[in-house]
């Protein structure tokens, strides 16, 4: 549980680094029905044996909407039901590999607490979704998705470049994050989050 409001001894361990050369592609997997596999392959998806599903990887720029049939869709406790403000805490980070500068998302804020905050990684999910394109352009940043890097090769909810949609590491993110005094003081916008989610996630 990433809360900015918890000492140094009972935060856990930040995540390892990620490397210098990551790979930017989004993995969607996605829900092909084996009667229309081979349109889904003709259309650009790929098969993963080792999971036994179809998936396709959406570069910076791209977006998904020539396999929108077969994406899943929001997990239950994303649809509907009563919801909270949450304020999106975001820090100003240049790219490494193409300099632009973004404001990724670094915490949400808890509606209780504006100095209570919650890394981004936990409620990666929810992000994903709820960080609008329009929200993006206005902060200006990339999506939050699920990526992998060579040090980490399982997929991780992160931060992407506007531009080249390089990773943003989530340690020097957690580092940036931990700095921050006061989180309210840098909540840039506010989404509205299900309360099921967010007991879920915050659940001690």
């Amino acid at each position: 549980m990433f809360r900015k409001s918890q000492t140094e001894n009972q935060r856990p361990a930040p995540p390892p680094p990620i490397s210098s050369d990551p790979v930017s592609g989004q993995r969607i997997n996605l829900n092909v029905p084996f009667a229309e596999k081979d349109a889904a392959k003709a259309a650009g998806a790929r098969w993963d044996p080792n999971a036994r599903t179809w998936y396709v990887e959406v570069q910076a720029g791209e977006n998904a909407d020539a396999f929108a049939r077969w994406l899943p869709p929001p997990p239950a406790r994303l649809r509907g039901g009563p919801t909270v403000e949450v304020g999106l805490v975001a820090v100003q980070e240049n790219c490494y590999r193409c300099g632009i500068r973004n404001r990724p998302v670094v915490a949400i804020t808890l509606p209780a607490s504006g100095a209570d905050a919650i890394f981004y990684e936990e409620v990666g999910e929810a992000l994903s979704i709820l960080l609008s394109e329009q929200l993006q352009a206005a902060l200006p940043t990339g999506p939050i998705a699920l990526r992998s890097s060579r040090t980490r090769p399982e997929p991780y909810w992160s931060n992407g470049c506007r531009q080249c949609g390089a990773i943003f590491g989530s340690f020097p993110l957690w580092e940036t994050f931990c700095e921050i005094e006061d989180p309210s003081e840098f909540v840039v916008a506010t989404v509205s989050m299900p309360v099921a989610y967010l007991a879920d996630e915050t659940r001690c």
